[in-house]
């Protein structure tokens, strides 16, 4: 056994500076005109650019478009681990197109303070608490605004027959000055970050749940989506190890797994498949089957690993019904 293990070792440090070659040549030129330049592109395509780390898009980990075309965005700077004495300033960024000229012209920090943020999603106001905080001052967009009988009588044939066109539809919205929120993975914690006021930055950060595994920061909860059934389901990868207090009991999950959190009942339920080891993505199909990607393992059909935790006789009787 020790010839073998003497050998193996040998082998081992023979390849280490193959093993260090990088895979190709370093850029002299990083910028957004030259990385235009290096593109192929099919006939009748083209690549513009939209946003760059000149809009402070620095280390960009996750991305999500909302209703009214803005582009929301978390960074970390401080990815994989602050230098020694640096204060951690990642931040959510929203970028919109204001003059809808297929370039981002505004950046409002939706939130900053934040150490290596990996996942995020938009919150439908259908999933907050009802008693989140000025509930009662917040615009339903379900609901209109009364208006009088003569404002309404003297709206004109023209303006009542004008086709409602997308950039209308859009500028309406712009102006309702709608609250909004995203869920925030950040470290051990779950955040849920309101903006009450529609001035695009948040007023409210509450932690939702917190205790989640941060073994390895690349591998901490990511991947954020909504189900088709109105969860929102997200990852953690093989060095974590969670431990979580919710009003169901605590729930575990050691090692690489899913979790799905239901907002409306306060449910969160591990699911521990094991891998994607490094979990980095997870879409649904017309059918409403999950696929998920890994950074080390390439694609998975994650339907069949859907199975709880053994024991967790709440998340059992879950169903879309209960939702």
């Amino acid at each position: 056994m020790q010839p073998f293990i003497l050998c193996f070792v040998i082998c081992i440090l023979s390849l280490s500076p193959l093993l260090a070659i990088s895979v190709g040549t370093t850029e002299t030129d990083t910028s957004p005109e030259a990385e235009l330049k290096s593109f192929t592109v099919l006939d009748g395509f083209e690549v513009s650019l939209w946003a760059s780390e000149k809009d402070g898009l620095t280390k960009p980990i996750s991305m999500r478009w909302d209703e009214r075309g803005r582009l929301w965005v978390i960074t970390a700077k401080s990815y994989p681990q602050p230098e020694p004495g640096e204060v951690a300033d990642d931040k959510v960024l929203i970028l919109e197109d204001t003059k809808h000229s297929g370039h981002a012209d505004k950046v409002t920090v939706f939130a900053d303070g934040l150490r290596m943020p990996m996942g995020l999603e938009l919150a439908p106001s259908a999933t907050w608490p009802e008693q989140s905080p000025r509930s009662g001052d917040m615009i339903s967009p379900t609901k209109t605004q009364p208006q009088s009988g003569k404002n309404e009588a003297s709206k004109s044939a023209a303006d009542a027959e004008r086709p409602s066109t997308a950039v209308e539809n859009r500028r309406s919205l712009d102006e309702a000055k709608l609250p909004m929120a995203a869920y925030v993975g950040e470290g051990e914690k779950l955040w849920i970050m309101r903006d009450l006021d529609g001035d695009g930055k948040a007023d409210v950060r509450e932690v939702v749940f917190s205790g989640f595994g941060t073994g390895d920061v690349h591998q901490n909860i990511n991947s954020f989506t909504w189900t088709p059934d109105g969860a929102l389901m997200f990852s953690q990868g093989l060095h974590c190890y969670s431990n979580v207090t919710t009003p169901w009991g605590g729930r575990r999950l050691y090692g690489a797994g899913f979790w799905i959190y239901r907002p409306l009942r306060a449910q969160l339920t591990p699911y521990p498949t094991g891998f994607p080891l490094n979990a980095w993505g997870t879409v649904y199909d017309d059918a409403g089957q999950p696929f998920s990607v890994a950074g080390a393992a390439g694609m998975f059909w994650t339907t069949p690993l859907l199975v709880p935790q053994y024991g967790d006789e709440a998340a059992r009787s879950g169903s879309a019904a209960d939702l």
